[in-house]
């Protein structure tokens, strides 16, 4: 037919026309709004990357120091050093918490401490953070140099290991979660 309205045949578009081209220069208000998208998509990531530098990296001269070498590099990396005291406190705190688990073992059975598990329940964090501030009062009383206030440890470089801790597991949290929002064997308010 003659002017294309109202005939349809396999290769229409969705207005009818035949052989048109969606996002072309004649693309009608398809290809117009593709054209908007596609600047507005260039003007988003211009601005990005011209405000990256101010977010996401810092320049070259005003990089910040990462941390102090407070271990002979000969001996141990600086860094590993301090790994190893974020591990010592973890394990601190693990071993905080198993006279809890086994206090919790001896109550008789069938009473609410023993029903309740509420010994076990309390979580690593917990003890962890005590394990932490013992380890911080013994450096603070036994490896602290009384005219600087320094200790061996570098509170920096202790910065960027939790930071990159906490980001593990935010990540490991978030990817546990369920359909639903819950982890698996949690249920909401509804079962």
């Amino acid at each position: 037919g003659g002017n294309g309205v109202g005939t349809r045949g396999p290769n229409a578009d969705v207005d009818g026309r035949h052989g048109a081209n969606p996002v072309g220069a004649s693309g009608g208000s398809r290809g117009g709004a593709v054209k908007r998208a596609w600047r507005r998509a260039r003007s988003m990531a211009a601005e990005l990357h011209a405000t990256a530098s101010e977010s996401d990296h810092y320049p070259p001269r005003a990089r910040p120091s990462a941390g102090e070498q407070t271990v002979s590099v000969e001996s141990l990396d600086s860094f590993v050093f301090h790994l190893c005291l974020v591990a010592m406190v973890m394990l601190l705190g693990y071993l905080l918490r198993i006279p809890f688990v086994a206090i919790e073992e001896t109550f008789p059975e069938g009473t609410f401490l023993a029903r309740s598990k509420l010994l076990s329940a309390l979580p690593l964090f917990l003890f962890c953070l005590l394990g932490g501030l013992l380890l911080q009062a013994l450096i603070d009383r036994y490896a602290t140099d009384a005219a600087t206030s320094k200790s061996f440890v570098d509170r920096e470089t202790v910065l960027r290991i939790t930071n990159t801790a906490q980001d593990i597991l935010i990540v490991a949290a978030i990817s546990r979660l369920g359909r639903s929002g819950l982890p698996p064997g949690v249920h909401g308010l509804s079962n």
